[in-house]
């Protein structure tokens, strides 16, 4: 606990920051206790931080778009009990995808999702020097980093994810998210990109979805196609822009580019991004420095009375 006292002897002390009682620490506790995670992301040598340390380190740093060492600092000066830098360096190396993807599913903690909507977008790769380009005789990456997502309209929340670092057709991982999404779907919203026989087969028969998509001009084929045509609601279809807007608020809080080069950092770090959007991060780390600006202006009151 952090005390703030009257500067004339420091008689009458009052408590005003308390970093035991935030939200920031309670909502990654409560995820990693969801996720059914261990205390330690190991059971062998001494153990000085609990993986809780290294998750919430993890997740400013996604949020607020700093490096490992900035990060460390920050949650220092903060009261927090941080990693260093190269040790968090280490545990988005050593960790499996399957923690990550185990702690994002835990973020979907309903049970059902009457409309959901599917859609992708696109994260740039930030070229490197040139210098680095000609040492290591390498190509400038021109691919973006693609990532395909389920999310729910209701609830405001991502239900599943996929991250690819080659371009694909967005149909190719819908079949996949729909198998690998915890609640079960009733509605699904798609654009015109999955209008064919086989994806309005797939969802009624296999999946027991409503699927909700626009006919394309000129194809006319499909049993399943002028089925679900004729339960076509605009209303409903137009819930899709959700997604759009989802996607739109996590790059403008969180960036619109990865700062990782491999395979497995990019995607641990694309999740994170999308565990702090289902979690609401930002409200927590902004009650932080809310209260912090009090405990500093109760003492610069004390300081001139």
């Amino acid at each position: 606990r952090r005390v703030v006292g009257s500067v004339e002897g420091g008689e009458n002390t009052s408590e005003v920051f308390s970093l035991k009682e935030t939200k920031l620490l309670d909502k990654v506790k409560r995820l990693l206790k969801r996720a059914k995670m261990p205390r330690f992301l190991h059971w062998m040598g001494p153990k000085k931080y609990e993986l809780w340390h290294h998750l919430l380190a993890l997740l400013i740093r996604e949020l607020c778009r700093l490096s490992y060492r900035k990060t460390s600092a920050l949650l220092r000066g903060l009261g927090f009990n941080c990693p260093s830098y190269s040790a968090l360096c280490k545990v988005v190396k050593r960790v499996p995808r399957a923690l990550w993807n185990a702690l994002f599913n835990a973020t979907a903690g309903f049970r059902a999702t009457f409309i959901a909507a599917f859609d992708g977008t696109y994260y740039s790769r930030s070229s490197p020097s040139a210098h680095y380009l000609k040492r290591t005789k390498k190509k400038i990456p021109k691919t973006p980093v693609q990532v395909n997502a389920l999310f729910d309209t209701r609830r405001k929340k991502w239900i599943a994810l996929r991250t690819r670092l080659k371009r694909v057709h967005e149909t190719r991982d819908l079949e996949p998210l729909l198998k690998e999404a915890p609640p079960p779907i009733v509605k699904l919203v798609v654009d015109k990109v999955a209008d064919d026989e086989d994806t309005h087969r797939n969802l009624e028969r296999e999946h027991h979805i409503q699927p909700y998509i626009p006919i394309r001009k000129g194809v006319v084929n499909g049993m399943y196609r002028h089925k679900h045509a004729a339960f076509f609601h605009n209303k409903t279809y137009h819930r899709r822009s959700l997604i759009e807007s989802g996607f739109g608020k996590n790059k403008r809080t969180q960036g619109g580019s990865v700062k990782n080069r491999l395979t497995r950092t990019i995607r641990t770090e694309i999740t994170l991004r999308y565990i702090n959007d289902n979690i609401n991060l930002l409200a927590a780390i902004l009650e932080i420095f809310n209260r912090a600006c009090a405990a500093s202006c109760f003492l610069f009151n004390g300081i001139i009375s």
